[in-house]
């Protein structure tokens, strides 16, 4: 990508639903397609070259929370937007 490119990014997240997670992750092991949740550190390394943009990595309802309905429902995702260096 070419500096000032933008990466906007929605990730399946373990921690929020660790039990949840662990079982819905073993369904998915037989499938054609396996479920790719991921922890918070890794969805982090997928913006390595890239300055992640205020709020950082949060759940979806964190991202610029003024803006629309407020809700404290915690989401089994992470979202975030950063910019190539």
């Amino acid at each position: 990508m070419a500096p000032g490119s933008h990466l906007i990014l929605s990730h399946l997240a373990k921690e929020n639903f660790p039990d949840k997670m662990a079982e819905t992750e073993r369904v998915y092991e037989g499938a054609s397609a396996r479920l790719g949740a991921r922890t918070r550190a890794e969805i982090l390394e997928l913006f390595d070259g890239f300055e992640l943009l205020e709020p950082g990595l949060v759940g979806p309802t964190e991202w610029h929370p003024g803006s629309g309905a407020q809700s404290s429902e915690k989401f089994a995702g992470l979202v975030g937007v950063g910019v190539k260096r």
